[in-house]
């Protein structure tokens, strides 16, 4: 029995393993890109949120302010707990923010996250 051309196949063998670890940690570093994407997403789209709540010093329109600031950090904003208040009580803001993603080898996937800001319209002020 002749062993001739076994190292040719331990070569593919070990070639196929590299190849699908390379694709497998490709994706996974892709979907963490993506996740800190929709984070950075969520906290940005709730700070400017939060800041809207309060009539005199944002925009009062809470909503289309995380809107604005969720796509332009490539997010999509899925849900916006954040209703105007003109008292002067803290405030929270709870958003969720989507971000597509595409991953080498197994196509699109969407990530969600969420965040929550809160906003003291004193503080604000200066008082």
């Amino acid at each position: 029995m002749t062993e001739a051309g076994s190292v040719s196949v331990i070569a593919v063998a070990t070639l196929v393993v590299v190849a699908v670890a390379g694709l497998a940690i490709g994706a996974l570093a892709q979907t963490q890109h993506g996740a800190w994407r929709a984070q950075t997403s969520a906290d940005a789209a709730a700070l400017a949120a939060a800041s809207a709540t309060f009539p005199p010093v944002g925009a009062g329109a809470p909503r289309d302010e995380a809107v604005a600031i969720a796509a332009a950090n490539g997010g999509q904003l899925l849900d916006c707990v954040c209703s105007v208040d003109a008292s002067f009580a803290v405030r929270s803001v709870d958003v969720t923010v989507a971000v597509n993603v595409t991953i080498l080898g197994y196509g699109r996937a969407t990530v969600v996250r969420s965040a929550r800001a809160e906003f003291d319209p004193v503080a604000a002020l200066g008082w």
